[in-house]
């Protein structure tokens, strides 16, 4: 993983739960169920895998109706794509649109 990369995971990490909890006052009260990192060394891109949901959800219909799911491809330049929900990229495109639930 190079520079780039690692940067926009962080900026992911950041943008993901403020973009899922509905703004920066009600973010604390979301948590990544699901936050894996994979890199393929053949062709240098860095997979993200992350579920975001309510804290205390497991057991209730939240945890099946109410998570984000989002599938990232970072490539080795920081062009990102989605894999999950609607096929776009770019980054803003990405954190918007870029889920499923």
């Amino acid at each position: 993983m190079n520079s780039k990369q690692h940067k926009i995971l962080e900026m992911f990490k950041r943008d993901i739960l403020e973009h899922d909890g509905n703004g920066p006052r009600f973010m604390d009260r979301y948590e990544f169920k699901r936050w894996e990192v994979t890199e393929s060394p053949d062709y240098g891109l860095v997979f993200l895998i992350s579920d975001v949901g309510m804290k205390g959800d497991e057991g209730t219909l939240a945890e099946v109706f109410a998570r984000s799911h989002r599938h990232i491809v970072i490539g080795p330049r920081g062009g990102v794509e989605s894999l999950a929900g609607k096929k776009v990229h770019g980054y803003r495109k990405v954190l918007i649109w870029g889920y499923e639930r």
